[in-house]
């Protein structure tokens, strides 16, 4: 198994999929036992992924998922069962190992730059709203988000709700 356990071993277990593990190496067929690096023939850090979001396909490699292992990706590598995967995942596909999600493709892009760097970039056309609502599904915090975007993303958050405040504030005043 390599060093796939010492990955596990670190991932809180509040993180974990709920359904039980067994070792060794089954099969594809066994997978309602196995965690996915058990069924692949190599090992979890040297594996890929596909993913389908919204029709947006990607190939990720295990390693880089297991780098944020709190996030929905990561913890999708330490699933034992297809029950735990869907319940992380809107469908799953064994023989191609692919996970599907019923997600905004043209948000996701942002999520896959953040596995790749560790940071999250807000552009402005963005509505901040839905891409706080889309790294929240992903299982990413808001302090992730770089120090050049912060500012501005937190600023856009709080505008709107200071409008309705200074709204609300009138119409009671009169």
């Amino acid at each position: 198994m390599g060093s796939a356990g010492a990955h596990i071993d670190a991932v809180p277990s509040a993180f974990r999929c709920s359904a039980p593990a067994r070792r060794g190496r089954l099969g594809i067929s066994s997978m309602t036992r196995q965690s996915l690096w058990d069924v692949s023939d190599t090992d979890v850090e040297d594996g890929e992924i596909r993913i389908n979001v919204g029709g947006f396909k990607r190939r990720l490699r295990s390693h880089t998922l297991l780098r944020f292992p709190e996030t929905r990706l990561g913890r999708l590598l330490l699933c034992h069962s297809r029950e735990a995967i869907l319940e992380l995942c809107d469908d799953y596909d064994d023989v191609q190992r692919e996970f599907y999600f019923d997600r905004n493709p043209e948000l996701f892009p942002y999520v896959l730059h953040f596995y790749h760097t560790g940071k999250l970039h807000v552009m402005a056309e963005l509505c901040v709203f839905s891409f706080s609502q889309e790294i929240e599904y992903w299982g990413i915090n808001e302090f992730f988000i770089d120090s050049c975007c912060s500012y501005s993303y937190h600023g856009r958050k709080v505008e709107p709700e200071q409008e309705k405040w200074d709204e609300q504030s009138d119409q009671e005043s009169t």
